[in-house]
């Protein structure tokens, strides 16, 4: 159960940072017209 949690934990943390990495530079206008920035996010 305790390594299920930690994965969890990890496939978060990586989301994260793929979050931040798509969206770097790019203004809440931007996210708003563009669908797939939306999907990624």
């Amino acid at each position: 159960m305790r390594g299920q949690a930690i994965k969890r934990l990890l496939d978060a943390a990586q989301a994260i940072d793929a979050i931040e990495r798509f969206t770097i530079g790019k203004t809440f206008e931007t996210y708003l017209n563009s669908e797939l920035l939306q999907a990624a996010v």
